[in-house]
This record gives C-alpha cells, sequence and structure tokens, in this order.
C-alpha cells in the first residue's frame, strides 16, 4: 500500500465518525428543543388555568371542558401533586384522584408501559401520593411479569 491510499483511508474514516457526531450533536439539539417546547406548553397550560383548578379542587366548583393533550394531561398531573401535597385536604385528593381515573387513566397507563424507567418510577409516585387505586392491578401483574423486579 502505498501512503496515498492510508492517508486517503483515513481521511474517508475521519470524515465519516465527523458526520456520524454532528447528526448526534444535531438530534441532542433537537431533542432538547423539543422538551423545552414542552415544558413551555405545560406552564403555559397551568398558568391560564390555574384559576379553573383552583375552583374545582379547592372550592368543588363545577370544572369546564378541557382538552386534553399529551402536554396537558401532564400540567393537569403536576397541578395534582402541587395541591395534593401542599394542602392536604381528603377532598382535594379524592377530587384529583377521581378525575385521574375518569379522564387520565390512558395517560398513565401508557407511562406505566414505557421503556423509559424515569418514566415509570413517575407514575409510581403519583399512584402514592395521588391514591390511584386503578392502577395498582396494572402495576402487580407488570412486577410478576418481569423477572427482574424492577417495574
Amino acid at each position: 500500500m502505498k501512503i496515498e491510499e492510508i492517508l486517503t483511508g483515513i481521511l474517508i474514516i475521519c470524515s465519516v465518525m465527523l458526520f456520524i457526531l454532528l447528526c448526534i450533536y444535531f438530534f441532542a439539539i433537537y431533542r432538547m428543543n423539543r422538551k423545552k417546547h414542552s415544558f413551555n406548553k405545560i406552564n403555559n397550560y397551568i398558568q391560564q388555568n390555574e384559576r379553573d383548578w383552583y375552583n374545582y379542587l379547592v372550592l368543588n366548583k363545577p370544572l369546564r371542558n378541557h382538552s386534553t393533550t399529551k402536554n396537558e394531561l401532564a400540567a393537569i398531573d403536576a397541578i395534582f401533586v402541587s395541591y395534593v401535597t401542599t394542602m392536604n385536604k381528603e377532598e382535594i385528593l379524592e377530587r384529583a384522584s377521581t378525575y385521574a381515573a375518569l379522564n387520565m387513566k390512558n395517560y398513565y397507563v401508557e407511562q406505566l408501559n414505557s421503556r423509559d424507567e424515569t418514566v415509570r418510577l413517575h407514575v409510581l409516585q403519583r399512584t402514592l401520593i395521588l391514591e390511584l387505586e386503578f392502577l395498582v392491578p396494572l402495576i402487580e401483574r407488570r412486577l410478576k411479569d418481569n423477572r427482574t423486579g424492577s417495574i
């Protein structure tokens, strides 16, 4: 082999590696922007609807219909945990649990079946805080099916 062929091979390998690194870098930026956008949507929902949720959870007034996108469900989840942990009233816990059982079951089941372990642990935490009874059989079944014991 000539030195020119070796240098050409090294240049091609370095070019491919640089391309792969650039793809990983741009993908990381894309994911970070997507998470930031989702976080902003959640915060906007909380700010725009905090009065409605206060009226529903604390004052026991009827709740206006809300659309339920994934980000809005995450915001509602955050609102419930905030109210239940800070106010520590049984009525608030009951209303939050009832709403979650009726309107957010698919959201929690989807998170429980997530491949991401942190998401599954998040659901376990929510199950304890909000006393989400409907998730207990699913969690038990998942623990039995999974031989390693991790949810």
